[in-house]
């Protein structure tokens, strides 16, 4: 899960706060029902957002571009130490 263009693989940043997705996450309308798919749905948000917030919104390095670590991107695709040779 990423923010980041097809072409450069360079990333874009939600154009409202941080505060202001939270309130668009959580005004789904499934976060009403009292139902297992309700209150996964409030679990996940409450849980997953906060852990990938900065992430979401930063444009430091590495989280500005998709790329291997040694060059300064970050990857979900390969482990951490992997590199140009591994690939």
């Amino acid at each position: 899960m990423g923010p980041y263009h097809a072409f450069g693989s360079m990333k874009f940043i939600p154009e409202i706060p941080s505060s202001k997705f939270l309130q668009i996450l959580n005004s789904n309308p499934i976060s009403e029902y009292k139902s297992e798919a309700g209150y996964l749905y409030k679990h996940l948000v409450n849980s997953i957002y906060p852990q990938i917030e900065t992430e979401l919104y930063s444009i430091e390095k590495p989280y500005k571009q998709l790329g291997f670590p040694e060059h300064g991107g970050v990857t979900a695709f390969f482990s951490q130490n992997m590199n140009d040779k591994d690939l």
